[in-house]
């Protein structure tokens, strides 16, 4: 689906990386049960993914309200039943979810402060059931190095529209998440300089 629906916000990044992020998500996702995506943005990805796994509930979150109007803009566009209507999550805040199947989300963690990045550890590792797999996407450096010089140019800009920014360690990440009851499953590199990230419950 590439038409933006009245209302609806469009981004040219999400459009273009959906088709691979779903690949990896086919072999990850379980046969059935709620998806939460974090910070859902516009909503292109849940639209998307919500009919590219018809078996699965998508809930998408989003913690700004002109982006949940946006998220139901492009629901209201697909009519896929199983694409839930947007709830307020801020990471860092109150999860307005007890149980997910599943968590997912995309280019959040290097546009936050570190703190985001604990926050969604240990809110994940509170509601993810045995076995579910967190999924993050999103540019990582590996044991402290860029994996290439554009990455490097791009934490520079990102710290630049917030100091608390900035592309984050994976292999630390993973130490931390250990502390939650999550362990790193796989890492699959994606185009872009960017890597998909399975954590799974324990």
């Amino acid at each position: 689906m590439t038409d933006k629906p009245p209302g609806g916000l469009w981004f040219q990044a999400a459009h273009r990386n959906r088709e691979p992020i779903g690949e990896v998500l086919r072999e990850v996702l379980p046969a059935e049960g709620t998806v939460v995506e974090i910070a859902a943005g516009g909503g292109q990805h849940a639209a998307y993914f919500s009919g590219l796994f018809p078996h699965l509930r998508w809930q998408p979150t989003e913690p700004q309200a002109d982006r949940r109007d946006s998220i139901e803009a492009w629901r209201a566009h697909t009519g896929h039943p199983n694409f839930l209507a947007p709830l307020a999550l801020d990471v860092e805040g109150p999860w307005p979810i007890a149980r997910a199947d599943a968590i997912y989300l995309a280019n959040l963690l290097h546009v936050s402060p570190r703190t985001a990045s604990t926050a969604l550890l240990r809110g994940a590792a509170r509601v993810l059931v045995p076995g579910a797999p967190l999924c993050v996407y999103g540019p990582f450096t590996r044991n402290g190095a860029f994996t290439t010089p554009s990455n490097a140019e791009f934490d520079q800009t990102v710290k630049g529209w917030h100091p608390s920014y900035g592309i984050r360690d994976l292999e630390e990440l993973a130490a931390e998440a250990v502390d939650y009851g999550l362990h790193l499953d796989e890492v699959r590199d994606m185009p872009a300089n960017n890597f998909l990230v399975v954590w799974r419950r324990r």
